[in-house]
């Protein structure tokens, strides 16, 4: 269930799933038991309304899981370039208890200027032959697991959530004109509780406790619907048998969306 109160000022949204590990795709696994996973999310933007407020654009939220995965195997971690895992659990060892996941979010939009920021933690019970313990691990993004991004449309459009609207599409003619162009950045870290006891980490491949990447790109709207991104990221290991090494990852993508 999902919808929006207070004049559009607070979004709420539940639901009850069957429930997915971290890096897991459910679509494609067994449900591993008979337990569900509660979910909830609150979003407010208490400026919308207030057209010419300078916080206007301003965005706040909590998001939270609660459930039991028991028996559900542990997924690895990859890093941004996908090709790689630094860091995977040992065969065998599993969900053993109810999950809890915690993510506070952010975004502030502006004229040409768009940042987002995004923190998740969640605590899982673990056990693999007889032993148990409780893995504690964190992410973030400023752009955008610690995870903040940023944006900045060089063409001068409107910054939003929900996508860019160009002043003139990209077109031929007396009518048309180049889209809009945005520059993107982020930084990002996905962080392993360094206290899981070495039972439970698998060795083969190497691994790494902490990955830390910093991105830049270049985004160019055709029309409201359609862009092409080029981005390009430098993430750096730390800790486990990685520690000092990096990646190096450049994608190109063309985006449709409606």
């Amino acid at each position: 269930m999902f919808g929006d109160a207070l004049e559009k000022r607070l979004n709420y949204a539940v639901g009850v799933f069957n429930g997915a590990t971290d890096g897991g795709n459910i679509n494609t696994r067994a449900d591993a038991n008979n337990q569900k996973v509660f979910t909830a999310r609150l979003f407010a933007t208490p400026f919308i309304n207030d057209s010419d407020s300078s916080l206007r654009g301003l965005g706040l939220g909590l998001a939270a899981t609660k459930g039991n995965l028991a028996s559900a195997q542990l997924p690895s971690y990859s890093t941004p370039g996908i090709a790689n895992s630094f860091f995977a659990y040992k065969s065998g060892t599993t969900a053993n208890g109810e999950q809890d996941r915690w993510s506070p979010q952010a975004y502030y939009y502006k004229g040409p200027l768009g940042l987002i920021y995004e923190y998740a933690w969640v605590t899982q019970p673990i056990k693999s032959g007889n032993s148990t313990s409780t893995a504690k691990n964190t992410a973030w993004q400023l752009a955008g697991s610690w995870q903040l991004a940023g944006s900045w449309l060089l063409t001068g459009e409107d910054a939003s959530f929900r996508g860019v609207r160009p002043f003139s599409r990209f077109q031929s003619g007396a009518e048309g004109g180049w889209g809009a162009f945005e520059v993107v950045a982020r930084y990002q870290e996905n962080q392993i509780d360094e206290a899981i006891p070495s039972a439970f980490v698998s060795s083969s491949p190497s691994y790494a406790l902490k990955a830390s990447g910093i991105a830049v790109g270049l985004n160019w709207y055709l029309n409201e619907s359609s862009k092409f991104a080029v981005n390009y990221e430098r993430t750096r290991l730390t800790g486990g048998n990685l520690d000092g090494k990096s990646e190096n990852f450049l994608v190109a993508r063309y985006q449709l969306s409606f």
